[in-house]
């Protein structure tokens, strides 16, 4: 894989662990998407994902409230 992925080495030394913290290259968002020779790219799938449907998802995600509080009601009554 060569030198795709490299542990974060800080260029400068730090009095506290906050301040390595605050000061880390991957808190800031960078513009620029970098591929090299070197970047592995994934094959893409042999079957493409089929899109949700939204319409039976928000019903049983209905039922699975309504069987909650059912479960509820039930362990209030005792």
């Amino acid at each position: 894989m060569g030198t795709q992925y490299t542990h974060y080495k800080p260029k400068r030394t730090y009095r506290s662990k906050y301040q390595e913290f605050m000061a880390a290259e991957w808190r800031y968002q960078r513009q620029e998407i970098n591929i090299t020779g070197e970047t592995v790219v994934p094959p893409m799938p042999s079957k493409p994902l089929q899109e949700p449907n939204d319409a039976q998802y928000h019903n049983y995600r209905l039922e699975c409230e309504e069987r909650v509080d059912a479960l509820y009601k039930e362990l209030n009554d005792f």
